[in-house]
């Protein structure tokens, strides 16, 4: 009978370990999941008396404007070329974003949207 009570311990013990391994890796995040770039070329009015003026923000489009920012970043002039600030903001998930920025003292808001594994480009 000790034998028995052996056995359906181990097989319970094998069955246990199985369904806790299965379960975990359906539940590790997916290190491959694909994302994508935006590729956004606008023309900013800088206002030196409003220091928001100096930055583009990216927002997830679902919670734009009430979630803060998921980029805030300086517009460097380095960035800006024939007439335009361009930037490239990599390693996004797939949807669609709120992309802003100031002319002088007027927000310009756009939605932008991310593909999986491309460069989507706006020109504003």
């Amino acid at each position: 009978m000790n034998l028995q009570i052996l056995m359906n311990s181990k097989h319970s013990l094998l069955l246990l370990l199985i369904s806790l391994f299965t379960f975990s890796s359906s539940c590790t995040k997916n290190e491959d999941a694909i994302v994508g770039d935006i590729s956004v070329a606008f023309n900013p009015i800088l206002n030196s008396n409003d220091e928001a003026t100096y930055y583009y923000r990216l927002y997830v489009a679902d919670s734009y404007p009430t979630i803060p920012p998921l980029k805030s970043e300086y517009i460097d002039a380095a960035s800006y070329q024939d007439g335009k600030t361009r930037i490239v903001i990599k390693g996004l998930n797939p949807g669609n974003y709120v992309f802003s920025y100031y002319k002088n003292t007027q927000l310009v808001t756009a939605t932008v949207q991310v593909s999986s594994g491309k460069t989507n480009h706006y020109d504003l």
